[in-house]
């Protein structure tokens, strides 16, 4: 498969879930990741918490489906400017 360029969509998409554990309504955020040529939707999954671990998750099933981007656009967010994200794209190689 041609390898994609990825995007991720706004984290801060937010969103209500029916009955979750205890029976309480928990807010949820939603990590999408989209190629930038096609549009395509390469993932897309609601998280009861907005962090790094739930950024790296959704990326890394992305992946897995449609094989690795050789561009990552971030947005500004301090969740993408994490340490370990940079390290992984100098590793694969990556832009980002």
């Amino acid at each position: 498969m041609q390898k994609t360029n990825l995007f991720p969509l706004p984290s801060r998409v937010v969103g209500e879930v029916g009955l979750v554990a205890g029976g309480k309504a928990r807010q949820t955020y939603l990590s999408v990741w989209i190629d930038t040529h096609s549009r395509f939707l390469t993932e897309a999954r609601y998280y009861v918490r907005e962090n790094f671990d739930c950024v790296v998750d959704s990326l890394l099933r992305a992946w897995a489906k449609h094989g690795c981007s050789r561009e990552l656009y971030a947005d500004n967010g301090k969740i993408y400017h994490a340490d370990g994200l940079t390290l992984a794209c100098v590793s694969i190689p990556i832009r980002n």
